[in-house]
């Protein structure tokens, strides 16, 4: 990988964050940037959904207070199909 290549990585990973914690679809904009860059596509997505990761857990942490009234809410809509 030269310097091109992992500034390019760079902004595109920042501005992947960027979108994820606006709107989310982060992943819209590293993935494609990761292969541009000659990953092969398993690591690429492997690479993005662990970038991802973090804010899904951070997420959960955030709201995990309020995680208990919607767990039983999906049990029920769970069993209606």
């Amino acid at each position: 990988m030269n310097l091109v290549q992992a500034c390019f990585l760079f902004f595109s990973g920042w501005l992947s964050r960027v979108l994820n914690l606006v709107v989310g679809g982060g992943g819209l904009i590293i993935f494609p940037a990761l292969l541009l860059t000659g990953l092969p596509a398993i690591n690429a997505n492997a690479t993005s959904t662990l970038a991802s990761s973090t804010g899904y857990i951070a997420s959960v942490g955030a709201y995990h207070d309020k995680l208990p009234p919607q767990q039983q809410l999906s049990w029920l809509l769970s069993g209606v199909s």
